[in-house]
């Protein structure tokens, strides 16, 4: 299902805060409850092992990364990972948008 994108609902129903830092910038997101979009996406996750440990990380996307005990773990931890920053990086976005008159659409990539 590489380049495919399936689109679902769902409403978060916890206030979540979220400290990114990114090579431009760092900031604290509460993400507030609501009813957002959500998408399967298809990413290049890449795992390394160190010791007794599992270093992970998103070739596609800065900022996330992880470690585990197991590769499960380090897994698991990085669909989390991942999740968090796209959506911290949605509400940094909104912030930027707010009260501008912009057009936003759905943008589908195939590689």
């Amino acid at each position: 299902m590489h380049g495919a994108a399936r689109e679902t609902r769902k409403t978060t129903s916890a206030l979540s805060v979220i400290l990114i830092n990114l090579p431009y910038r760092t900031a604290t997101v509460k993400l507030k409850p609501r009813v957002i979009s959500t998408m399967e996406n298809c990413f290049t996750a890449v795992f390394e092992q160190d010791d007794d440990w599992w270093i992970a990380y998103v070739e596609e996307l800065p900022g996330a990364n992880t470690q585990g005990r197991t590769l499960e773990e380090a897994r698991a931890n990085l669909k989390e990972a991942v999740a968090l920053v796209l959506a911290a990086n949605r509400e940094l976005a909104e912030r930027e948008i707010a009260d501008k008159p912009v057009l936003k659409e759905k943008l589908v990539v195939t590689t």
